[in-house]
């Protein structure tokens, strides 16, 4: 039969999930006020099996989504985005504790969590979204994870070149990718990208600070090891040289 939205109210505030709550008090007023032929059932029934799942989601026509916000506003003095922006703050700070802690598996999925969450709140180029991108890129290196880093950190690069080129933001995660290319065994990269960071940090500090002694220290060490393998190849090479030659057949027309 016909349920009140009394009655839905109730059997929402008695859910296990709170997403599943607002689910139905968005539904029940939304069918209550906007769409009397709504087929209601299927959407619960929807609601209730994706919310058995962390981050679950359902697809809401737009007018639910409206009964669901301005319900939960009524009822909670709380709009989803300032309910979604606390527990982002919540997620960031467990992520960067487990980061601290040396956990870095469980840092990794939070700080997956907290982007997804951002990706849905505020502007995916603001200082702390690029930030958090670094810290993820940086628990997949901690973890070496160097190849799923990479990416991470390019798409970081490309943003923060936009909104805060040079920015010590910026050139931090120059020299966190290079890092992940020497982790990778790709050293040329690796020079060139370390090299390139040193440029922007030498004119933001001075060459004598400390974080461009590093920067060259690295710069060094992968011009041995380039010089190194250039050396090796050549002696390869060298070590072959006669050993392949073609030699044509006294009679080209003998199969003996």
């Amino acid at each position: 039969g016909r349920l009140c939205l009394h009655q839905f109210t109730h059997l929402a505030m008695c859910a296990r999930h709170v997403r599943v709550a607002i689910l139905f008090c968005g539904v029940a007023c939304w069918r209550s006020t906007w769409a009397p032929s709504f087929s209601l059932w299927p959407l619960i029934d929807a609601a209730i099996n994706a919310s058995g799942s962390w981050g679950g989601r359902v697809a809401l026509p737009p007018a639910v989504n409206r009964a669901v916000t301005d319900l939960w506003a009524d009822m909670c003095g709380v709009t989803r985005v300032s309910h979604a922006s606390e527990r982002l703050d919540g997620v960031i700070d467990r992520a960067v504790s487990k980061h601290c802690q040396g956990d870095f598996a469980e840092a990794e999925a939070l700080y997956e969590e907290a982007l997804e969450l951002a990706s849905h709140i505020t502007s995916e180029e603001r200082a702390d979204v690029l930030a958090m991108e670094c810290q993820l890129a940086t628990v997949l290196a901690k973890q070496h994870k160097y190849r799923a880093a990479e990416p991470v950190l390019k798409q970081a690069l490309v943003k923060q070149q936009r909104v805060c080129n040079n920015h010590p933001l910026y050139l931090s995660t120059k020299v966190r990718l290079a890092s992940v290319y020497h982790g990778q065994g790709k050293l040329y990269q690796a020079k060139m990208t370390y090299s390139g960071a040193l440029s922007g940090l030498t004119a933001l500090h001075g060459s004598g600070h400390p974080s461009c002694t590093a920067i060259k220290e690295k710069i060094e060490l992968l011009g041995a090891q380039l010089q190194t393998k250039d050396m090796g190849l050549k002696r390869a090479v060298k070590s072959t040289m006669g050993q392949w030659q073609w030699k044509p057949r006294a009679n080209p027309f003998s199969f003996l």
